[in-house]
């Protein structure tokens, strides 16, 4: 069966006539497997055109299949499902049965309905996102990049990182990071510069040192010397672990700070050149 499966997802790609006559009509399970090898083909390409693996699903039932198993599902094998739907091509039919789970008692069914309405309605995810109401932990921002990835959702940083919605900026940190944009170091510093938000603002600063910015700005000097001592070792930590050397970081540290980030440059073992 698994063969008869790839040949039929092969055949639709190569847009080959009779794609779509292969025997599968009595195969056990032929929702779900064929639903995890589309999910994986969708997974290796980037802005393919989803029509003919959504005409695929269509008329195999795959996303009947699926939308039935979420329905007598709980918890995390519900949230399994959704999070496989979301892999796959967006249709109508999944998004309209899919939205009522966004008010499902289990966190991780909400979420992944949330990325099944994200990869069905690319114009709607700052929307989506902002209502989601409760802050998204870095798992989960890093499968709505999962989804960036795949060319599924407009990729916009500033908007994100200067929206007043947490989860948003939040979101708009990872995708500097990830995509290592450097021109965010306005909108970075100003973060870090926000008293009022320790959390983001941390966020930010972590994102400078990942993009490997000078450090040894105002910004950055105030909210270092701010630091809880337990938060600040841990950032030190991280910098070594960055590449940054001594004379990078030393107008953010005391005396006794610097003896302790030479022991960790020693600890990481990193050739640093101090300039």
């Amino acid at each position: 069966m698994l063969r008869s499966v790839n040949e039929l997802v092969c055949r639709v790609v190569g847009e080959q006539e009779g794609s779509l006559s292969l025997p599968l009509e009595r195969a056990v399970r032929r929702g779900r497997l064929l639903a995890e090898l589309v999910a994986q083909f969708t997974e290796s390409v980037y802005g393919c055109d989803p029509m003919p693996m959504a005409k695929l699903m269509c008329r195999y039932g795959t996303d009947r299949a699926l939308l039935a198993e979420v329905r007598r599902s709980h918890g995390y094998r519900r949230a399994s499902c959704l999070l496989l739907l979301a892999q796959l091509p967006p249709l109508e039919s999944v998004r309209r049965e899919v939205e009522r789970y966004l008010e499902d008692p289990a966190r991780e069914v909400r979420f992944a309905a949330l990325l099944v309405m994200l990869a069905a309605e690319p114009a709607e995810v700052f929307r989506r996102i902002a209502v989601f109401g409760e802050p998204l932990t870095r798992c989960e921002v890093g499968e709505i990049l999962h989804l960036l990835r795949r060319g599924l959702l407009p990729i916009a940083y500033r908007p994100l990182i200067e929206s007043e919605n947490s989860n948003l900026r939040r979101l708009g940190l990872a995708i500097v990071g990830h995509f290592a944009i450097e021109e965010a170091d306005d909108v970075l510093l100003k973060m870090v510069g926000e008293a009022w938000n320790d959390d983001l603002s941390l966020a930010a600063l972590y994102t400078l040192g990942a993009l490997h910015r000078p450090l040894q700005r105002r910004a950055v000097v105030t909210y270092v010397q701010r630091m809880d001592r337990e938060v600040r070792r841990e950032w030190m930590r991280s910098m070594a672990r960055e590449g940054y050397s001594l004379q990078q970081v030393r107008t953010l540290l005391d005396e006794g700070q610097r003896r302790r980030y030479v022991q960790l440059v020693a600890t990481y073992k990193r050739s640093l050149v101090c300039g």
